[in-house]
């Protein structure tokens, strides 16, 4: 027994003065710890969904400044004149209105 505990020492001690070889191991046994835990998949898409976010928040800032730019065309005259005009359906002075009715006496073309 005593002897099967000073072999283990020995072995350990051996192992111990092999620095590259200790941060090897080391390393591996973290990657794996950490994927068996889920915490690097966790991590993993917990970056990815970062890029979304980002990605998003860029597409709302771009968003934004087109709404600024129409918010402040609207704060123009002209603009609101145009406007109204568009929507009344109405006319300015010295415009031609022209206004065109179906014949309901004559077959459609189908």
């Amino acid at each position: 027994m005593k002897r099967s505990y000073l072999r283990i020492i020995s072995l350990l001690t051996t192992f111990l003065g092999q620095p590259h070889r200790v941060l090897f191991y080391g390393l591996l046994l973290a990657i794996v710890s950490l994927s068996l835990d889920g915490s690097l998949l966790s991590f993993w898409r917990l970056s990815k969904g970062k890029e979304e976010v980002h990605s998003q928040i860029n597409q709302f800032i771009q968003k934004n400044r087109l709404i600024e730019a129409k918010i402040g065309q609207a704060s123009q005259p002209e603009f609101l004149r145009k406007l109204a005009i568009e929507q009344s359906e109405l006319a300015q002075q010295d415009e031609l209105i022209f206004v065109f009715t179906e014949d309901e006496d004559q077959p459609s073309e189908e």
